[in-house]
């Protein structure tokens, strides 16, 4: 999907990622709902969000460049997206090997700069670097973390990320 976008996964019962789901500075979101008479059923183990061990869910920042016809870099630097595991019921579940990704990154962008002598500016190339975005885990009947999160500023100097569990 082309940056910042959205990929939704949805179901009543279970939802199995396998393989790479990728959403530049956007949103992933796989949510389970709670059919009808569940409750009543009490616990299935079949029941929830499993990413297996060669899922991964690629959210992170990306750069949008829009060169002018000097070739000056410009555009936009996109903070880490957003990745979104609700389970209404049942569990969520990262085997070994999965991976969540929410990183930032960091561009060399050409910026105007202030020049002491002159007293106007210049164009001088500058890192520019974003923020780690956001992970969500949300499961009524259990949470098994055995893959990576990761949530990295784009540099030293960038804001990480952020993880709620519930």
């Amino acid at each position: 999907v082309e940056p910042p976008g959205r990929l939704e996964f949805s179901a009543s019962c279970r939802i199995r990622l396998d393989g790479s789901v990728v959403a530049p500075g956007g949103q992933i979101v796989a949510s389970l709902g709670n059919p009808p008479g569940a409750l009543e059923q009490g616990f299935d183990p079949a029941v929830g969000i499993f990413v297996g061990s060669t899922g991964s869910l690629d959210a992170r920042g990306t750069s949008i460049l829009t060169p002018n016809e000097l070739g000056v870099r410009q555009g936009r630097v996109l903070d880490g997206g957003s990745i979104t595991l609700s389970a209404l019921r049942g569990r969520v579940e990262l085997a070994a090997g999965s991976a969540l990704d929410v990183s930032g990154t960091a561009t060399e962008l050409d910026l105007p700069a202030g020049d002491p002598v002159s007293g106007g500016s210049v164009i001088q190339p500058t890192v520019v670097a974003s923020r780690g975005g956001s992970i969500d885990l949300v499961a009524p009947e259990g949470l098994r973390l055995d893959g990576a999160l990761r949530g990295t500023g784009g540099a030293t100097n960038a804001e990480g990320g952020g993880l709620s569990v519930g």
